[in-house]
């Protein structure tokens, strides 16, 4: 009798393992197929924390810039973005050094002297992989710095007055990424794609601290530092923008 009730419960337990090894296997198979419809190889969940991750680096710049020209150590000018972590694909500097910086680099964002913000290459699951680089093309996941009028945030002018010209970290990113960080800044997705960019123009280098440019981009979003648009309809690249210091 014993022995039949411990044949019994012997039965049922690997009965139990069978049911709980079954349902296992049909949550990872849920959790693959859920993960697969963000579309181009890059989850949902992922485009969201690598989102996530590049509107922090962009604050941190922005918050950075705005306390060292608080402080009064830098103006608009003099601060510099140049840092071997950034580069093109000929290893040229991405953003070249500015010779209005102070020598004892307290300006410079990326100095432990100055703004004191550790660079940040963002996994390749986030970013754009070009499949024919210039020599000059940036490398995937290294941020530039460009100038141009972003409407809605500082004072809006005319096209190619510089006094209207903000200072903007840029870097292309894959379509998800774009996504997911209209989705965190509320900026909308029209149709579920990201907005086609609007303006007219030539962005400038922040050369020496030159704010000389003639572009003005319209933002989705009136006063949002950050959103991430499309090139054009079909898109074929994506970039993502943070206004670190508006004017």
């Amino acid at each position: 009798m014993n022995k039949d009730k411990s044949q019994y419960y012997q039965r049922g337990n690997v009965l139990f393992l069978i049911l709980v090894a079954v349902a296992l296997f049909a949550a990872l198979s849920y959790a693959v197929t859920s993960s697969a419809r963000g579309g181009g190889g890059v989850a949902k969940e992922t485009a969201k924390a690598n989102a996530a991750a590049l509107i922090q680096f962009g604050t941190s710049v922005r918050h950075a810039v705005m306390k060292l020209k608080t402080m009064g150590y830098c103006t608009e000018s003099t601060f510099g973005f140049d840092t071997p972590a950034y580069t093109r694909y000929d290893s040229s500097l991405l953003n070249s050094a500015n010779n209005q910086a102070p020598a004892n680099g307290i300006c410079n964002i990326y100095d432990v002297r100055g703004g004191n913000v550790m660079p940040f290459v963002p996994p390749v699951s986030a970013v754009d992989i070009p499949d024919s680089p210039a020599a000059t093309t940036p490398k995937p996941g290294h941020f530039g710095v460009r100038t141009f009028q972003v409407t809605g945030i500082g004072t809006d002018g005319a096209a190619g007055l510089p006094s209207a010209n903000d200072l903007v970290l840029t870097l292309n990113v894959n379509r998800q990424t774009c996504i997911a960080i209209n989705d965190l800044g509320n900026v909308e997705n029209p149709g579920g794609e990201p907005p086609v960019r609007i303006w007219s123009g030539s962005s400038g280098s922040y050369t020496n601290g030159s704010f000389a440019a003639t572009a003005i981009k319209t933002m989705p979003v009136t006063g949002q530092p950050y959103f991430c648009e499309a090139n054009a309809v079909p898109a074929t690249s994506h970039q993502y923008n943070y206004v670190v210091l508006e004017r």
